[in-house]
């Protein structure tokens, strides 16, 4: 195996080693420790100022971490005088540059790993992290910033935002739907998007992957006029993009 960190963009191009080019990314997942404290795993990266993929041996963990309240954070791993680091900063990805990779907006030495969500004390939501998936661990509940749809009624297409509860880089939902009504279907899809995504039946309840439009949010309407409650829609987590 060769040494990623020296691994320069002509090789990746070519294919050495089967690696993936520009957009390489392995490992790297986030860990909550705690609400002031954040970890990175092991693993490697391309990063678009090197023109090289860098590699981080063991875990970065952030400790007593002071951030805003209800606040999109954004984690990047960069080359700190020599040593893998990774920044959690406000500042959002730019569009990707290869594929699905990002790297900071105006910062190519900074490449996108991940984001996380504040609470109202500026703590960080626990969540667990498999893959690209993100669940979070305290979304139960029906509060904000989860709770997306309260009690609906509408009977033409209305739309929903889940950019409270899901970053910039996915477009895909993991929610906790529910239809409290006796008599009429709920029917969600993406704005735009002319195929219903998924049906909610009278009082049913489904946990449901849910695709959004670019800025993450989904519409939802009643086929009738519902009798007897409305419809709700809770984020569990999301999958994204890196």
């Amino acid at each position: 195996m060769p040494n990623l960190a020296n691994l320069p963009v002509a090789d990746l191009q070519a294919g050495t080693a089967n690696w993936s080019g520009q957009g390489y990314i392995e490992g790297l997942k986030m860990v909550w420790n705690s609400a002031t404290s954040l970890s990175v795993t092991s693993g490697a990266a391309f990063i678009p100022s090197l023109s090289k993929c860098l590699q981080s041996p063991s875990a970065i963990t952030k400790s007593g971490l002071s951030l805003a309240a209800s606040t999109w954070y954004h984690v990047y791993l960069y080359l700190n005088a020599g040593t893998p680091d990774i920044e959690i900063v406000t500042t959002a990805p730019a569009a990707p540059y290869n594929g699905t990779a990002r790297a900071k907006t105006g910062d190519t030495s900074r490449r996108y790993v991940g984001s996380i969500l504040t609470d109202t004390s500026g703590g960080i939501f626990s969540i667990k992290q498999t893959g690209n998936k993100i669940l979070y661990r305290s979304s139960n509940g029906g509060t904000a910033p989860f709770r997306i749809l309260n009690n609906g009624v509408a009977t033409v297409l209305t739309t929903v935002n889940a950019s409270s509860a899901m970053p910039i880089t996915s477009t895909n939902l993991i929610g906790f739907a529910q239809n409290l009504s006796s008599n009429g279907f709920v029917a969600i899809n993406a704005p735009g998007d002319a195929l219903v995504n998924f049906y909610v039946g009278p009082n049913k309840t489904y946990v449901v992957d849910l695709y959004t439009d670019e800025l993450q949010a989904i519409q939802y309407k009643f086929d009738v006029a519902p009798s007897g409650g409305g419809a709700y829609l809770d984020v569990l987590g999301y999958t994204y993009e890196r």
